[in-house]
């Protein structure tokens, strides 16, 4: 179980040196778009991150000389969201934004599906700090 003061920590990292991210792919087939959530947490400190990694999962990466990134997965996004959603200062409508979104996936893909994802995809540009 994670402790309340981890999910307030997590929730301040995420307001200042994360990041929520919906990217968008080309399909194979070119026709269509992928969408993926994801939370990306950046910092010169490693261990922080390694922190965060034992409570959330995700992988880290060196971007470049000691400079590291976090990165989760959809699923790992979605309940590091639910879980530090009432510690938020800063991200609250992004992190509300992103859970629609990931809702959007429990449903059967079709034409209003996808159009939405990408009007959401869309709309969390607008509302990063």
């Amino acid at each position: 179980m994670i402790e309340e003061t981890d999910l307030a920590y997590t929730a301040a990292f995420l307001d200042g040196e994360g990041c929520i991210n919906i990217s968008r792919r080309m399909t194979r087939t070119g026709r269509n778009y992928s969408y993926r959530l994801e939370c990306i947490f950046s910092n010169n400190h490693q261990g922080v991150l390694v922190y965060l990694q034992k409570l959330w999962g995700g992988a880290i990466f060196e971007t470049r000389a000691n400079h590291f990134q976090l990165r989760l997965g959809a699923q790992a996004t979605a309940a590091l969201l639910i879980a530090c959603k009432p510690y938020l200062k800063i991200k609250t409508e992004q992190a509300d934004h992103a859970l629609r979104f990931y809702d959007t996936f429990k449903a059967a893909a079709d034409v209003a599906v996808f159009e939405e994802r990408e009007k959401m995809f869309t709309h969390l540009k607008t509302l990063r700090i």
